[in-house]
């Protein structure tokens, strides 16, 4: 075996460009740290409490809106999901008009989906795939669960059949979060197209009507919302 080196020295063929994502060995330990023993799936993509605050109201409206267990469906959640999705996503659009008193929303999910003057609100109209929900993975549905917001995405009916939509959790900080969305979204005229079940279309002056209310995740930003931070 060859003698150690004296001094620091590298490789023979040293090349400062590099490649991959852990060349100093540091990835699993940071994932760890963060992952195990700060906040559980957080990530680079969950930056706005905005989203966290309209991603626990979305579930929670819809059972609202659920008059029976033959309203609390997959295919009647997933109409109710992609509509107010897609009409966030308008939300950051120049076309909205928007104030932008409190700045815009860090992780504009959606920004990229087509939009047309009256735009029908569906994931299929908009060209966009599931993989771009706030739900997915790689976004914000693990840290909904992480903190606490929702409890499970596997709810049942009364029958017992497993369905994949998200259970809010039942602690009073929870409930205050939501009632607070939808206090401020109810300022809105146009507030009946989040209450109701059915697809709807939106052209640019409701989205603006409701983003101002609190469709535009960046606005639970404002002091009237001390509150509200404190407690997410």
């Amino acid at each position: 075996m060859k003698s150690l080196p004296l001094q620091p020295f590298t490789t023979a063929n040293f090349s400062p460009e590099g490649g991959g994502i852990d060349f100093l060995g540091l990835r699993w330990v940071s994932l760890t740290i963060v992952g195990r023993d700060l906040v559980p799936q957080l990530n680079n993509v969950t930056r706005d409490m905005g989203l966290f605050a309209l991603g626990a109201w979305i579930p929670w409206k819809f059972r609202q809106l659920c008059r029976s267990n033959r309203d609390y469906t997959e295919p009647k959640y997933k109409v109710f999901r992609e509509k107010v999705e897609v009409a966030i996503s308008m939300t950051y659009r120049g076309e909205a008009s928007l104030r932008r008193q409190y700045g815009v929303v860090r992780r504009q999910l959606g920004s990229t989906q087509k939009v047309t003057a009256d735009q029908r609100l569906t994931f299929k109209a908009a060209q966009r795939g599931e993989q771009n929900t706030l739900y997915a993975a790689a976004n914000y549905g693990p840290a909904l669960q992480a903190l606490g917001l929702v409890q499970t995405y596997r709810s049942r009916t009364e029958g017992g059949t497993p369905l994949r939509i998200p259970v809010l959790s039942e602690d009073a900080d929870t409930l205050q979060i939501v009632t607070a969305v939808d206090r401020s979204m109810r300022v809105s005229r146009k507030y009946s197209l989040l209450d109701s079940l059915d697809i709807a279309s939106a052209n640019w002056g409701i989205i603006h009507d409701l983003g101002d209310a609190g469709l535009d995740p960046a606005v639970y930003r404002a002091k009237s919302f001390q509150r509200f931070k404190e407690v997410l």
